[in-house]
């Protein structure tokens, strides 16, 4: 049931998004939340989804000067996906509690 919500919830935000009259890169953003809800069980399908949606707001971010901060703030979330969330690629010291949320 949860898994088939979230499914309905991200479909229904793409639509939106990609159906939508005069779409503005900030829209991207309600895509995003539904899909850092599957995060855990499709962790590089999310992963990827966030780092372009990011990527798709670069031009407001350089308009407010804010694209030191999104690149610095990606490139921390990759590597933090990279490290606690995909099983191959995580180190022995990471406790498999903080996987399991």
């Amino acid at each position: 049931m949860y898994h088939s919500l979230t499914h309905t919830q991200i479909t229904s935000s793409l639509s939106f998004f990609l159906f939508s009259f005069q779409v503005h890169e900030k829209s991207i953003l309600l895509a995003t939340l539904p899909i850092t809800l599957l995060t855990t069980h499709h962790p590089h399908i999310s992963t990827w989804f966030l780092l372009i949606s990011a990527f798709s707001m670069y031009p407001l971010m350089t308009k407010d000067g804010l694209a030191l901060v999104t690149w610095a703030m990606s490139g921390l979330y990759y590597a933090c996906s990279k490290l606690l969330l995909v099983p191959g690629h995580r180190p022995h010291w990471v406790a498999r509690t903080v996987v399991s949320l």
